[in-house]
């Protein structure tokens, strides 16, 4: 008779654990955030992705490889990589991608963290479009 129930429970219980797992995982990413490598206090970026009232674009500079290059996408998927433009990071326009992307979506902060943490990543500037 209370089979149903104890279903509901059951059901109830993994979508809680699974929740907890999430959040943590995502706490845990930003744990592994590479601050010294971001450079600008991504404390200061509200829930919308605005620093100083504009939406943020930030960019680094990775190596032409299409291993990095499918990697960042991975993590980034709307991220914009293109040769031959330095930016304000200094990237080698003949051996470097230039990478762009902002920060108007859902878990941008994790996502600036997980990219600090890539070796080839040595440095996220603020887009500056001068």
């Amino acid at each position: 008779m209370f089979g149903f129930l104890r279903k509901g429970v059951f059901v109830l219980t993994l979508m809680l654990a699974f929740n907890s797992y999430a959040q943590a995982n995502e706490q845990n990413q930003f744990l592994q955030c590479r601050e010294d490598k971001i450079s600008f206090d991504i404390n200061k970026i509200d829930d919308a992705g605005r620093l100083t009232g504009s939406t943020l674009v930030y960019e680094f500079c990775i190596s032409d490889q299409e291993s990095y290059l499918n990697e960042v996408k991975t993590i980034a998927p709307t991220v914009n990589c293109f040769r031959g433009s330095s930016g304000h990071s200094g990237c080698s326009s003949d051996t470097q991608y230039l990478c762009t992307n902002g920060a108007d979506h859902k878990g941008f902060k994790s996502v600036l963290c997980r990219l600090s943490g890539l070796t080839y990543v040595k440095q996220i500037n603020l887009c500056d479009f001068e």
